[in-house]
C-alpha cells in the first residue's frame, strides 16, 4: 500500500515548512509520497517547496504552476 498526501499551496511562506515537516515526521508502516501543487505564489513558497523536494527527492513531487489557477484548478 502507498499513501499519497496531496498539498495545494499558494502564498503560504509562513506555514509551508511546518506543514511539510508535519507530514514528513509521521511514522508509517507503508510507503508514502507527498505531492505539492504550488499555485504560482508571489512569496517564497515555491523556493521552500523546491528546497524540500531537493532534500526529499524520493518522497516529494513538486508540481509548480506557471500561472495562478485557484484552489479547484490547482
Amino acid at each position: 500500500m502507498k499513501i499519497s498526501v496531496c498539498i495545494i499551496t499558494y502564498n503560504q511562506e509562513p506555514f509551508i515548512r511546518k506543514c511539510l515537516d508535519g507530514v514528513i515526521s509521521q511514522k508509517l508502516n507503508c510507503e508514502y509520497e507527498i505531492i505539492i501543487g504550488e499555485d504560482f505564489s508571489t512569496d517564497k513558497t515555491l523556493d521552500i517547496c523546491k528546497e524540500y523536494q531537493l532534500k526529499y527527492p524520493n518522497i516529494i513531487t513538486l508540481l509548480p504552476s506557471n500561472k495562478n489557477h485557484g484552489m479547484i484548478g490547482n
